[in-house]
């Protein structure tokens, strides 16, 4: 990884550097630092200078973009960037100082590192439990909703001590689609992408956890052909939990995971290879 500090993130934040910003923009887009595969750009970004953390986040997309970042990637790591450094000028602040913000670019992932400024300490895991409980006793409530969207957006969320957050968004998105099929009561769930995307159990389990209190589920998992890193132990549970409810359970995997068949299959769960495989073990479960 190239650690780097462009002169340009510095130049923002002076008198010189507010009246010229697309010299800062185009010196940033034409740094060799900058166009390399792997680099980091650090910046102050003093409270009085918010609008400097959007013109990161603009630099940032457009660098995602020719990367070949999809756009809902893309999108994830605007809409949590920007609730972050909302959350740090909000909460971490004062009149006069700055935060940090530490942004980490490859070809496998793009995170952000926001800390607040020295005085203002940030325990970031503590934090999120707060506002998580405090959102599920009131949904409609808006205070602290921006630091748990930015989780729930983030593949990997985590505390940097003693002021700060690290949000990290693979390339390689977790894509989790759920349909209906009024006919029958019955939910499909498919996994397509993110097989070593660390959010992808976190992900499946949860759209899994919603399908199986409305419907019997189908987990549609074809798409990979071996090794899939489900964690097996939380599927498992949930079928316990659909038993328990009256619903099933059938995990469609590719006719040529042999491997994935025979652990699953172990494992208690129900498993087909195609549609009508998959509907026919539903129905002989009734």
């Amino acid at each position: 990884m190239f650690d780097i500090l462009l002169n340009a993130a510095k130049l923002a934040l002076s008198e010189d550097g507010r009246k010229s910003v697309s010299a800062i923009v185009d010196f940033i887009k034409r740094s060799p630092e900058w166009q390399k595969n792997i680099c980091v750009l650090e910046a102050k970004i003093e409270q009085s200078h918010q609008e400097h953390a959007a013109l990161l986040a603009g630099l940032t997309a457009t660098k995602l973009e020719s990367m070949g970042y999809t756009g809902e990637g893309i999108h994830a790591f605007q809409t949590a960037y920007m609730e972050l450094v909302r959350n740090a000028f909000e909460h971490g602040c004062s009149s006069g100082q700055a935060i940090r913000v530490t942004i980490e670019v490859s070809h496998v992932y793009v995170s952000v590192t926001v800390e607040n400024a020295r005085e203002h300490r940030f325990e970031a895991a503590l934090e999120l439990a707060l506002r998580q409980t405090a959102l599920s006793g009131d949904p409609k409530s808006s205070r602290g909703r921006g630091l748990v969207l930015a989780s729930d957006l983030a593949d990997d969320f985590q505390p940097v001590a003693p002021r700060g957050v690290k949000a990290v968004f693979y390339k390689d998105r977790v894509v989790v689609e759920s349909s209906h099929f009024s006919e029958r009561a019955l939910i499909t769930v498919r996994v397509d992408g993110g097989k070593y995307n660390p959010s992808l159990n976190r992900r499946v389990n949860a759209a899994l956890s919603k399908a199986l209190k409305e419907a019997d589920t189908i987990l549609d998992i074809s798409a990979f052909r071996e090794s899939l890193t489900l964690a097996t132990g939380d599927v498992i549970a949930l079928d316990i939990v659909a038993k328990g409810i009256g619903r099933g359970l059938v995990v469609m995997i590719d006719s040529g995971a042999m491997n994935t068949a025979a652990f699953l299959r172990d494992a208690g769960l129900l498993i087909a290879t195609s549609w009508p495989e998959a509907l026919k073990k539903l129905e002989e479960r009734v």
